[in-house]
């Protein structure tokens, strides 16, 4: 395993975060263990603040939360956010049984794991994107240009956006609903 591979469950030694190196040791980093502590307080308190709905979103806020700590101290992230993830990771199979959602979160996660150092913006601009994502996922591609050219040309008819896109107006048509009431179930009208 690299690092940030730890084993589930297994607890840091006191006195610092640790990370399970390639050589099957562990790698104890000089780091204060209340630094993931907080931030995994601050996942549970985003989970019970904005819901199931928002789980994606609670990855986001922990990796905001971690991220503002001085990480050349030692790469003592991953292992702090795994830590985290596994919380959240419980709460979502609590919600979403079914194997696709599951698929979907995972997705949120890896790109949690790729945005760690970035500062990220507000929580309710991340719940939005995390459901407008979903929204895509839904759509597949044809419905996916369907929704670039309405974002485009907002006020287009069905005859330009089937110009834009390529597709026939029945099929514009068609995916003009799908995307009016995906919009309407998520929310984001």
């Amino acid at each position: 395993m690299g690092v940030g591979a730890v084993p589930a469950g297994a607890p840091p030694p006191p006195g610092g975060v640790a990370d399970w190196a390639a050589d099957g040791t562990w790698r104890v980093w000089p780091v204060d263990p209340a630094d993931w502590r907080i931030a995994y307080k601050v996942a549970r308190r985003w989970m019970s603040t904005l819901g199931e709905d928002a789980l994606g979103a609670a990855l986001l806020g922990l990796a905001k939360a971690l991220t503002t700590y001085d990480a050349t101290q030692g790469p003592w992230y991953p292992y702090a956010l795994r830590c985290c993830q596994n919380e959240v990771w419980q709460a979502a199979r609590a919600h979403h049984r079914r194997e696709g959602r599951l698929v979907a979160w995972s997705e949120h996660a890896e790109y949690i794991g790729s945005s760690a150092q970035e500062r990220l913006t507000d929580p309710a601009e991340q719940v939005a994107q995390l459901r407008w994502d979903r929204i895509r996922r839904h759509l597949g591609e044809p419905g996916q240009r369907v929704l670039a050219a309405w974002g485009q040309d907002p006020g287009g008819s069905v005859a330009d956006h089937a110009a834009m896109t390529g597709l026939t107006r029945t099929e514009v048509r068609y995916w003009r609903v799908r995307i009016r009431r995906l919009i309407a179930q998520y929310g984001l009208e």
